[in-house]
């Protein structure tokens, strides 16, 4: 696997561990879509994904309707 590819299963993670498991009262989606917007930044990279589709997705993260492989896809198909 590329750097890129092992970038896209961290943040496939990362978006699973905060917004599946709720480990905040509050603000988790919000809270892991900051985090993925600054590390894919920091890593030259940025999500291209509409906003809506976005939010789509973490709702979908949140109620049980994706797991990490395809949270990966996704990720992987809405960067650049």
């Amino acid at each position: 696997m590329n750097a890129t590819g092992d970038l896209i299963k961290k943040l496939a993670n990362l978006l699973f561990g905060i917004v599946a498991r709720h480990p905040f009262v509050d603000g988790n989606k919000r809270t892991a879509l900051i985090l993925v917007e600054t590390i894919l930044r920091i890593n030259g990279k940025t999500l291209i994904s509409k906003e809506k589709d976005i939010w789509v997705m973490l709702n979908k993260i949140s109620i049980g309707q994706m797991n990490t492989k395809q949270i990966v896809y996704w990720v992987s198909r809405n960067i650049r």
